[in-house]
């Protein structure tokens, strides 16, 4: 991509379309691909070869939702009564941490 178009604010959007055909095949690839993009042009602008990271703050698309992965205590003492002593210690290491 030349210069002038990387300087050109609309870049942004091809930026943005191309992170989000990435997203149809994996979400998280895309994320890590507008985030190497924005790594080089960060330091592209550091290094005075271009004037803006226009994708600079294009947001996420994947977004993890772990609240489902709780254990209670119903499930730690469930898993220490069949687990050996080295995974029990893993697991209250883990706990803790």
């Amino acid at each position: 991509m030349p210069y002038a178009a990387i300087n050109d604010r609309k870049v942004r959007g091809f930026f943005i379309r191309f992170r989000d055909t990435l997203a149809q095949n994996s979400e998280r690839n895309a994320d890590y691909a507008m985030s190497v993009i924005s790594s080089i042009l960060n330091h592209a602008v550091d290094s005075g070869l271009i004037e803006h990271n226009h994708s600079k703050g294009i947001s996420n698309v994947y977004h993890s939702d772990r609240s489902q992965v709780i254990w209670l205590s119903e499930h730690v003492e469930q898993f220490t009564s069949v687990a050996s002593d080295e995974l029990q210690l893993a697991l209250t290491l883990a706990l803790h941490v």
